[in-house]
């Protein structure tokens, strides 16, 4: 705690510093006057030595400089009795300046100066005694002067002062006041501002007193002084009660401290005395014993002290704290985070696990808690809400420890037995500290002592649940609880999300088979090709190692192969059954999904298959393929594994099969509808071709004019690079080219002679009501390019339109060419047939006239490779 002698070391610093500067300023101004005063007297006295007056008044001055030059030597003296003695030497100055009349100075100045020094180098109470002496001096001097009594001593003959009038007086005296006035006030306020600063001090040193107070209060009651004596002994010298009666009740003897001190930390004591005895201070922490048998931790602060002279030790000042609780509480904290970095460790999994697999994840999970929680095995369980079975069984997707074989063997039911179904079910955490004496045990490990199980759960909803178990008895305490609780809620979580991110996968998946299947279908009526890429698909998305499709003979009344896959033999591909023989005969007969979970165990099922049981299928099922009430055939599916198949799986099976008999139909249907199709086109083709042979015969000159023209136009078209799709239509359009003549009277048709201008009119057309017949038919609109457009020419002076060049269709074009090398190289009742050159000498004097040149090239290439004879 700060005391008196602290404070006023504080509060005067500033009036420390003012003495200083006062007796510097003493002891310059004495030593300048001493040095300054020496040769004015030994000059004054040498000039005025005659005047009586004069020499008294310098025997005074001799004596005042003897006397200030005695105070600057001795500077021992007090400074307070030289600045005295520097004032009394200004006022005896200025008083024999006034009386003398200035004749050693002005004594004005002096006695404004007196004040002034008094107030600097004293304080402001001797400044303003001097300024009212100075002022009743001066008054006096000035009084006597004017009244004459002092006229005897006055140097000056003419009876003058320095001031002659009262006027100058009382302005001197005034400026003498307010100058002092104006030094007192500027005085007072460095008082005050002293004061405020001495306030200011007292406020910081209550502050100061305060926060030590407060941190006496806090400091530990175990204080105490160790005394070193020159033989190296340690002695307690003081220590306070508290520290003295804990010493006491353990020890007996307060200088037998080594008993309070735990035995296996008596190595960090002596550290502790051989650290201060070398005079380092020392911090250590160590556990002492209580009165009542406790160990407790302290912390220990020791600080030495050397005596100056032999730079020995000889005290430690010292306390201890109790720092137990805080050594308990990092423990704690200690634990709870190595608890804690467990449960980072194993959520880390949960993390960055990277396959969205289920079981995998699952395999992470179990592997991960035996791994950081130190346990013996543990297993992940999940609810199969979408099996087969009648009632929803515990599915073990993940297991690690010693007793994996054993327990993967047994099957756990949501309503049965067991410590797992029972945690489940009520939603609560079991911790059984010994599995002997617990009903609810299914024994499942020999070695089995304790087992804890967490459900997991997903909002509401509990998923399933981790199983630990350990061969040691009460293996897991509330801490594990609270951290398997917390690790498996975040397990549950990332379960979840697996599961969810797998079945949208799969969706995803059999949407695309579908789509796959749908394309397959759309894009054609290959029945063999769509079912193989139905096969696929199933294989693919029921993960089943082999199928075949069986396609129902209704004729034949039998199921007969028609494509499969995954066979490693020629089993089943002659298959054919009886409707009712076999499993595939009974799913068709009886429509529905026929399952066998073991087909090895069948055997009278094999009796058909010899090669079957080569295959080591275990799984079956067999779907019948239905399609508008309508048996289609049955899809066949193997597996050399059981099938845990759930009621997705089962659903998507029996929309693939959907699929199939969709497929199936559609194909029958189109291969009918083709089938009518041809059909049909036989029965158009025949119809126009009798068409064509009545109108020959109706015209017998030109009876075979048709099939020859008919013939050759396709060959020409051919060789101009028209498509087959076209040449169909050209075809039909060639064998009617002539059928408007149908409405010609036979009177113009069959004449033998010329037409007349009248009937050539009528003659011409033919081609109009060949484009009012054929136009109606749908079937024949391709067609009528020709019939209507084959006596157009290409300057475009044909009929009946007077089309010209590319406005004539290429069809037509080209048949024009044919049709009249044929006409002329043909007999008439009115001219002969043309020789052959004749005739290609026609059609090149007509080429850009009558016909197209390039029609005209071609055919005449055409010709040359001897096409047409």
């Amino acid at each position: 705690m700060m005391n008196g002698t602290t404070f006023t070391q504080t509060g005067t610093k500033v009036q420390r510093e003012l003495e200083i500067w006062r007796s510097n300023i003493i002891a310059k101004t004495l030593t300048i006057t001493a040095y300054i005063f020496f040769p004015v007297i030994v000059i004054w006295v040498a000039q005025f030595g005659t005047n009586k007056t004069v020499s008294q008044v310098a025997y005074v001055y001799y004596f005042l400089y003897a006397l200030i030059l005695s105070l600057a030597v001795f500077r021992k003296i007090d400074a307070r009795i030289k600045a005295w003695g520097l004032i009394f030497l200004s006022y005896t100055i200025g008083t024999t300046a006034l009386i003398l009349g200035g004749l050693v100075g002005d004594g004005r100045v002096y006695f404004i100066a007196v004040p002034i020094l008094a107030m600097l180098l004293i304080n402001t109470n001797a400044g303003m005694l001097m300024a009212a002496l100075c002022l009743f001096t001066y008054f006096g001097i000035s009084v006597t002067a004017h009244t004459g009594w002092l006229t005897n001593w006055l140097i000056i003959s003419d009876n003058t002062l320095l001031f002659s009038t009262w006027v100058q007086e009382g302005i001197i005296v005034a400026a003498c006041l307010v100058l002092i006035l104006t030094l007192h006030r500027r005085h007072s306020e460095l008082l005050m501002s002293l004061a405020t600063e001495k306030v200011d001090l007292l406020d910081t040193v209550k502050e100061s007193e305060s926060r030590y107070r407060l941190i006496s209060e806090l400091v530990s009651d175990l204080a105490y002084v160790l005394r070193i004596t020159p033989g190296g002994e340690i002695e307690f010298e003081w220590t306070t009660e508290a520290f003295s009666l804990a010493i006491k009740s353990v020890s007996g003897d307060i200088n037998n401290w080594q008993n309070l001190i735990y035995p296996p930390d008596m190595p960090i004591a002596l550290k502790f005395i051989e650290q201060i005895s070398s005079g380092e201070a020392d911090e250590r922490e160590f556990r002492v014993l209580t009165d009542k048998g406790e160990v407790r931790w302290v912390r220990n602060y020791a600080r030495p002290e050397k005596d100056e002279s032999t730079k020995q030790v000889t005290r430690v000042f010292g306390t201890m704290q109790d720092i137990t609780n805080r050594i308990e509480s990092e423990k704690k904290l200690q634990r709870q985070n190595t608890k804690i970095a467990r449960l980072y460790r194993a959520s880390t999994t949960l993390i960055y696990e990277e396959s969205l697999n289920p079981e995998r994840l699952a395999e992470s999970i179990v592997n991960a808690i035996l791994e950081e929680f130190g346990k013996s095995n543990c297993s992940l369980l999940v609810i199969d809400k979408y099996s087969n079975s009648a009632k929803p069984y515990l599915k073990r997707i993940a297991v690690a420890g010693p007793y994996a074989d054993e327990v993967s063997k047994g099957k756990l039911t949501l309503d049965g037995q067991g410590l797992v179904p029972k945690a489940i079910r009520s939603e609560q955490i079991i911790n059984v500290s010994d599995v002997s004496k617990d009903i609810n045990y299914i024994p499942n490990w020999e070695e089995a002592r304790s087992e804890l199980v967490i459900p997991l759960k997903v909002g509401d909803k509990i998923i399933g649940a981790v199983d630990m178990q350990s061969n040691e008895k009460n293996a897991f305490d509330k801490d594990d609880e609270r951290l398997m609780s917390i690790f498996a809620e975040r397990a549950a979580s990332a379960l979840e999300n697996a599961r969810l991110h797998k079945q949208t996968q799969e969706h995803l998946h059999r949407i695309t088979a579908l789509k796959n299947v749908d394309n397959a279908i759309a894009g054609s009526f290959d029945l063999r090709l769509i079912l193989r890429v139905l096969l696929e698909e199933v294989m693919k998305q029921l993960e089943v190692d082999a199928a075949d499709v069986l396609l129902y003979d209704h004729h034949m009344q039998r199921l007969e192969c028609a494509t499969r896959q995954g066979f490693k033999t020629s089993a089943l591909q002659y298959t054919s059954l009886r409707l009712g023989e076999g499993y595939a005969g009974k799913a068709a007969v009886e429509r529905r999904i026929i399952h066998i979970e073991n087909i090895q165990e069948e055997h009278a099922s094999l009796e058909n298959a010899p090669l079957l049981p080569t295959e080591n299928f275990i799984s079956y099922y067999g779907v019948p393929l239905v399609a508008k009430g309508e048996l289609k055939g049955v899809l066949e599916i193997f597996h050399r594994t059981p099938l845990a198949s759930n009621s997705d799986w089962l659903e998507f099976l029996e929309t693939l099969a959907g699929q199939a008999a969709i497929a199936i139909d559609n194909a029958t249907m189109f291969e009918n509808l083709q089938r009518s199709n041809s059909e049909l086109l036989r029965a158009y083709d025949a119809t126009l071709e009798g068409w064509v042979q009545a109108l020959d015969m109706r015209d017998r000159e030109t009876e075979t004019h048709t099939q020859r023209v008919t013939k050759t136009t396709i060959e020409l078209a051919r060789a101009m690079g028209v498509s087959n799709e076209r040449l169909i239509h050209i075809k039909r359009g060639a064998l009617l080219h002539d059928i408007g003549k149908i409405a010609i009277p036979d009177s113009i048709l069959l004449k033998p002679g010329s037409l007349t201008d009248d009937e050539w009119k009528i003659m011409r057309m033919h081609p109009v009501y060949a484009q009012h017949f054929l136009s109606k038919i749908d079937y024949l609109h391709l067609a009528l390019e020709i019939p209507y457009s084959h006596h157009e020419k290409w300057d475009g002076s044909g009929y009946p339109q007077g089309l010209k060049r590319e406005e004539i269709p290429l069809a037509a074009r080209i048949f024009a060419v044919v049709d009249v090398w044929d006409a002329l190289g043909s007999d008439r009742p009115y001219r002969k047939a043309l020789l052959q050159d004749e005739i290609l000498a026609y059609i090149h004097e007509q080429k850009g006239l009558h016909f197209d040149p390039e029609v005209v090239d071609a055919f005449t290439t055409l010709l040359s490779k001897n096409v047409y004879l």
